[in-house]
């Protein structure tokens, strides 16, 4: 079969949950087709109907015994006895049954006759603990309530199936490739390896690195920097127009704005920062041709200004959209929502804003000077900051320097088995690990943007090697796993007597003190449903920690093949497509 994924297009899951004409251009979204065939290593008959786990809501109160239901799909069509287990920790997105049939931990878990399982996250797709977004539900909403829901979850499975100690390895994409990293960190004695797929483990509340990035990814394929100085003389053209409130119909007008107008400052930074986000997604996902085509508009001899306006034009033509509502009250109104619709689409984009304000950030700003990059100046971190507010009440920088101090950032510490995987041409990968040491294994794959390694190719491409190697190492860590308390023979040059390997101590887990009270009555299932799963079995380990205080404040499934199919690209894509104002990514 040539390679699967040939097509990349941008799309819109917003429409559908306001009907504002053009909200949809205000988070262009990419994603990327797979064959809805099953992978030739899958040719038995595999049943991948969501199951539900009885999940804790708080891990760090042991008097709350509330719970929710997680989904989460198992592919256990190659499990062999005594098999490694291989989770895959889902992000801000709903999970489906392609994520363990479909994707390259598919195929990994093939080679190692593991069982597969995608995992969805709490408060995203179906895994609703809720019946509402508010404030005071999304304050269970953290990184450290995701990494103790994993954790809990395969204590949980391996309880419930009678399994003894094999190789736990944690997989994640982008938001989640960071939680799959975290997990080996967090929790050495239940996930023995970790694999983090465009993981940017660097968290950081300005990201200008990140449009430097793509400035420099769009002066490498043009081969000069023609087309982003008239990106940058147009963008100044605007801010220079924009200034001045008299002229803001006049620049609203011309670049398509839904009706015609802005009307206050923050209109105008919210709507800059939609205009740059159509050249961030062409270049996170490698999407050369979009470049060409634009750049060739850009440097026509027109006046730049007219001609970035064309820019936008041919954008909204592709996203089948009159106009681009990209204002800053839209933006709160979107946010602010707090309804949950099922089957409204995949990505959870009020959850994950809130990550982003609570926790990392991620926000990508402006705030480096041309020639580094050409979009100006208007998008900051105040702009980000006064969303924040304006959607959930929170009036401070995210705790991103706790979460970087406790794991390590991009220089992890204390660690081992540990695998990075990053596309060269990706802007996240500045955040993320490229190199090897201390325990650590990277990989970085030429030519290929944001989690391109996820997606499974069958026959050779650009990408083959790199997944050969990393499956390679899988292999390795999985066949030199020595279970708990088995003695280890000695090195023939070591006079050392045989050790018994002992668990490491988990990791303390930091989380803001609330109050139960301010939270609704979470919704749990009363019926009785196949493959539910005992939250705390008994004797098992179940995840705990202090609680300390801290200032953070504390995918619905598709009905068709088709429909489930661009569940695993999305994670990547809405990953990290900056979800605050221009939100093309996500994790």
């Amino acid at each position: 079969m040539s390679r699967i994924v040939a097509l990349i297009f941008i799309f819109s899951l917003c429409s559908s949950v306001l009907a504002l004409n053009g909200i949809n251009n205000h988070h262009r979204i990419l994603s990327r087709h797979r064959s809805v065939r099953n992978p030739p290593h899958l040719n038995k008959r595999q049943d991948t109907n969501a199951l539900l786990f009885a999940q804790k809501l708080n891990h760090f109160d042991n008097s709350d015994t509330r719970t929710f239901n997680q989904r989460y799909f198992v592919n256990d069509i190659n499990w062999r006895t005594n098999g490694p287990i291989f989770l895959y920790v889902g992000g801000e997105i709903s999970m489906a049954s392609t994520d363990v049939i479909g994707t390259q931990f598919a195929k990994y878990a093939a080679d190692n006759g593991a069982v597969l399982i995608a995992l969805e996250h709490r408060f995203f797709g179906e895994s609703q603990p809720f019946s509402d977004l508010s404030t005071a539900n999304l304050r269970y909403l953290s990184v450290e309530q995701a990494l103790a829901d994993a954790a809990n979850f395969i204590t949980g499975f391996k309880a419930s199936k009678n399994i003894g100690d094999v190789p736990v390895i944690a997989f994640g994409a982008s938001y989640g490739g960071n939680l799959a990293v975290w997990l080996r960190q967090a929790y050495p004695e239940i996930f023995s390896s970790a694999l983090g797929s465009s993981a940017p483990v660097q968290l950081t509340a300005d990201f200008s690195e990140y449009l430097v990035s793509v400035t420099s990814s769009i002066n490498s394929i043009m081969g000069n920097s023609d087309c982003t100085s008239n990106i940058n003389q147009a963008v100044v053209a605007m801010e220079s127009l924009m200034a001045n409130s008299d002229n803001w119909s006049t620049v609203a007008s011309q670049f398509g704005g839904c009706g015609g107008y802005f009307s206050q400052e923050l209109d105008t930074r919210t709507f800059m920062g939609s205009l740059m986000e159509l050249w961030q997604t062409a270049i996170q996902y490698n999407d050369q041709n979009k470049i060409r085509n634009y750049c060739s508009i850009m440097t026509n001899g027109g006046d730049p200004m007219t001609n970035l306006a064309n820019v936008n034009k041919a954008e909204l033509e592709a996203d089948g959209t009159s106009c681009l509502n990209a204002f800053y009250s839209a933006f709160i109104d979107f946010y602010g929502s707090i309804s949950i619709t099922p089957g409204s689409g995949v990505v959870g984009y009020r959850q994950y804003f809130y990550l982003q304000c609570t926790q990392l950030g991620f926000f990508q700003t402006t705030s480096a000077a041309y020639p580094k990059q050409p979009f100006g100046t208007l998008v900051t971190s105040e702009l980000y900051r006064s969303e924040c507010k304006d959607v959930f009440g929170i009036d401070h920088d995210p705790a991103a320097a706790s979460l970087n101090a406790r794991f390590g950032g991009n220089k992890p510490q204390q660690t081992s088995q540990i695998l990075f995987s990053n596309g060269a041409l990706d802007p996240w990968s500045v955040l993320s690990v490229t190199s090897n040491g201390n325990g650590i294994v990277a990989v970085l794959i030429p030519g290929a943007g944001h989690c391109a390694d996820i997606y499974a190719y069958y026959g050779e491409n650009e990408f083959t090697s790199s997944q050969n190697q990393m499956g390679n190492q899988l292999k390795n860590w999985v066949s030199a796993f020595v279970p708990k308390g088995v003695v280890t023979p000695p090195t023939p040059t070591s006079d050392a007597t045989p050790t018994t390997s002992t668990p490491a101590t988990p990791t303390s887990v930091i989380v803001s003190p609330t109050s139960d009270a301010e939270a609704s009555v979470p919704l749990t299932s009363t019926s009785s449903t196949a493959g539910v799963i005992p939250s705390n079995p008994k004797g098992s380990k179940v995840p705990s920690a202090p609680v300390v205080p801290s200032n953070v404040p504390t995918q619905s499934p598709s009905t068709s093949v088709s429909e489930q199919q661009d569940s695993s690209a999305i994670s990547c894509g809405v990953s990290f497509l900056g979800v605050a104002l221009m939100i093309s990514i996500l994790i």
